[in-house]
């Protein structure tokens, strides 16, 4: 689930999230089998209508090279990437260091 809070934080990069950033979420939610309560939270949040919540640092600082290749790969699901999207990314790395 941590890979995925991290990913909707990613996802609201730019202020606002699209189809695809959101397809590519519920992908990877399906890939881990999340329990249908996690799937609602999950929607609530792309919708906006609830808080984000916080990824576990220590978790994604374990699978670093997962983490900052799946946030990569999202900020690019949409074929266009901004400044906040960049520079979310530089913050992620370092995080992740």
């Amino acid at each position: 689930m941590e890979l995925i809070k991290l990913l909707m934080q990613v996802a609201w990069a730019d202020g606002a999230v699209g189809e695809q950033e959101a397809a590519r979420v519920f992908d990877h939610a399906r890939r881990l089998n999340l329990q249908p309560k996690a799937v609602d939270l999950l929607w609530d949040c792309l919708r906006g209508t609830r808080k984000l919540p916080a990824p576990d640092l220590g978790f994604l600082r374990q699978h670093a090279e997962v983490a900052y290749d799946l946030a990569e790969g999202l900020v690019h699901a949409d074929g266009e990437v901004t400044e906040d999207e960049v520079d979310l990314l530089a913050q992620i790395k370092s995080l992740l260091e």
